[in-house]
């Protein structure tokens, strides 16, 4: 099935569509909620959309975090969250996000993009895991989960050690 698909960065005017996708993607509404912190009170918020024929079917949102002890990186951003609609789900809209998304981020002369999730998924898009750059998200559990992209290259030489991000994914 063929749809005509939107990419477009989020407006104020699809903060409602927004937090019924996260609701309709995940088990509780924690991201949704997390979104509509972020949407108001982060200023480095940065948000893309798929609309397929006029309903939000994916989000990917970003914001800056820092890296211990090397703050004026101040170029660094986390990818959290992201959802997919479930019955879009599968069908290569999570990736053409991701894939859009990061090269509007490379326009804007982000240095470089962290994110906690699948293994299986990142990697296709350049990420490495960011343990092998001396990375860590909290504690070693998350190692094998814990992913990096520089968009510029060499912007995090002679940089390693904890990524924070902002408080609002410590409640996640």
């Amino acid at each position: 099935m063929s749809y005509k698909r939107i990419v477009r960065e989020e407006t104020i005017a699809d903060g409602k569509a927004v937090y019924e996708l996260y609701s309709a993607a995940f088990d509780s509404d924690d991201e949704a909620g997390a979104v509509q912190i972020l949407r108001k009170n982060d200023k480095s918020y940065r948000a893309w959309l798929v609309e397929i024929e006029g309903t939000v079917a994916a989000h990917i949102l970003y914001t800056k975090l820092s890296i211990a002890g090397f703050e004026h990186l101040d170029k660094a951003f986390g990818l959290a969250p992201m959802a997919v609609l479930p019955r879009y789900q599968n069908m290569g809209i999570g990736s053409i996000l991701v894939l859009e998304s990061l090269n509007s981020l490379r326009l804007q002369n982000v240095g470089a993009v962290f994110v906690l999730g699948h293994k299986e998924f990142y990697p296709r898009f350049g990420f490495n895991e960011a343990i092998q750059y001396g990375f860590y998200y909290k504690s070693a559990k998350f190692s094998e989960s814990f992913f990096l992209l520089e968009l510029k290259p060499n912007y995090l030489h002679r940089a390693h050690g904890e990524v924070v991000y902002n408080t609002v994914f410590d409640n996640l």
